[in-house]
């Protein structure tokens, strides 16, 4: 039984109004505390801005020990590490920008002091120094926030998110919470099974905003109707866009108006970003045109209105980022400008993104006999037992990579499993010789003989061979 399954549970509501001021939770929130003073993984689904940090910030406080927060930003770090110590709760964060120094005495801190909350991004589970001083902490929880990166970076440019489990065995009594404001189901199962849960154990809230306004506008003059939410709705707001040049312009374009505008893209330094993230959060500026870099961590709970100029890459993203609206319970609005030719330009960038050939295979009209499997991310399937032609489906996430792609002859039975042999892997390069030549795909070598080679013009000064 889990050390922390039998302990008293002091009044959740005493913690919650000493230090946030509070008489009662939100819809959802004491169950995910008590869930985890139970001992017992959780999951938690919540909607965003509906107090998620206060799920693993209270059980923490009622108890002794500290509490790992792993997460993936670095202001997102800051700022809550800021709000603790605002409301006098001893909390540190171990990021990139801290010196060795810096990241040693943090640690040491959270080994042999009074550290309540250890903030850390997913790359520093892994170090050498994190995992020697984790084994003197007296950790009593391991929250993961934004967990729905596991499955959306974890594949991609983050695999340390794939990793956390690990630290599990360094801690096996802490219960793991993880939280996020979008999963669908095969996402929650892919987390919960990433994260080493001892069993399925999800919280679902409502994920209803009574007080934010969905709307979605029909119209091939994008920018008319984007004035009239910009002038029509007072306070701040934010307005996506697909591109980075897209954010500039439409920044220029709102600013020769007359508007206080501003914009935010990756492509822009960091001081620089976050100086202009600063000036948006403060007031200085009302108006924020940003791509999807933009967003997360961020808590301004002004913000009256979500403008999306383009569409987003899913439903879970666009739920997301127009959520970031009306978080102070007022009334606010999503609105996203959809025009005529946007389907087809959906399709464009998706053949664009994830063509065939950048995902490792040729893509042929005709290949029958042969199975296409790809496990993650972007899934082929023949269209019928006639109809030969292979189609793209998108399982989950458009930016997850394809982990492993294999091919496969079908046995007599056609189920591609038991019997199925597998003949051609485009990216180990081991196909047998047996396989079809249309799916080869040969490389021809610098060296290759049926290329005609330059000769290497005369230097004196290089050393004879």
């Amino acid at each position: 039984m889990n050390e922390f399954a039998g302990r008293k549970h002091t009044d959740l509501t005493e913690v919650l109004r000493k230090h946030w001021g509070y008489t009662q939770f939100r819809a959802g929130q004491e169950a995910i505390i008590r869930s985890v003073l139970d001992g017992r993984d959780t999951l938690a689904l919540m909607p965003t801005g509906g107090g998620k940090s206060l799920t693993y910030q209270v059980p923490t406080l009622t108890r002794e020990g500290l509490c790992i927060v792993v997460t993936p930003l670095i202001a997102l770090m800051k700022d809550q590490v800021d709000r603790l110590r605002r409301q006098g709760v001893s909390a540190v964060a171990v990021h990139s920008g801290l010196s060795y120094r810096q990241t040693d005495i943090a640690l040491d801190n959270c080994a042999f002091g009074d550290v309540k909350f250890l903030y850390v991004a997913p790359e520093r589970l892994a170090s050498e120094a994190f995992r020697l001083r984790v084994q003197r902490m007296n950790v009593s929880l391991l929250a993961v926030d934004e967990a729905h990166c596991i499955s959306q970076w974890g594949y991609d440019f983050r695999p340390s998110y794939l990793r956390i489990a690990e630290i599990r065995r360094l801690i096996p009594d802490a219960p793991v919470l993880a939280l996020t404001a979008s999963a669908t189901t095969l996402v929650a199962e892919d987390i919960m099974e990433r994260l080493g849960f001892a069993e399925p154990n999800i919280l679902r809230s409502s994920f209803a905003r009574p007080n934010l306004s969905y709307a979605v506008r029909h119209t091939d003059d994008k920018s008319e109707q984007l004035l009239r939410v910009v002038e029509g709705v007072e306070g701040s707001g934010i307005i996506y866009m697909r591109t980075r040049e897209g954010c500039e312009q439409m920044a220029e374009s709102l600013r020769g108006q007359g508007h206080s505008v501003s914009y935010y893209h990756a492509g822009l330094p960091h001081a620089e970003r976050a100086m202009r993230q600063e000036e948006w959060t403060s007031g200085k500026v009302r108006i924020m045109v940003a791509t999807n870099a933009f967003g997360m961590g961020i808590d301004k709970a002004d913000v009256r209105f979500v403008v999306h100029y383009s569409m987003c890459d899913s439903l879970e993203s666009y739920y997301q980022e127009a959520g970031r609206a009306g978080r102070d319970g007022r009334r606010s609005y999503a609105v996203l400008l959809a025009a005529s030719d946007d389907d087809s330009k959906i399709v464009k960038r998706f053949d664009a993104e994830f063509s065939p050939r950048r995902c490792g295979f040729v893509h042929r009209p005709t290949v029958g006999g042969y199975k296409v499997d790809i496990r993650k991310g972007v899934r082929l399937r023949a269209g019928g037992r006639r109809r030969r032609t292979l189609r793209v489906v998108r399982l989950q996430h458009p930016r997850f990579l394809l982990a492993r792609t294999s091919l496969y002859r079908q046995g007599e039975g056609g189920d591609g499993s038991a019997r199925a042999e597998r003949i051609h892997d485009p990216h180990r390069r081991d196909g047998e010789s047996r396989a079809d030549n249309l799916l080869r795909q040969p490389r021809r070598s610098l060296q290759d003989p049926r290329r005609p080679q330059r000769p290497r013009p005369y230097n004196p000064h290089r050393s004879a061979p």
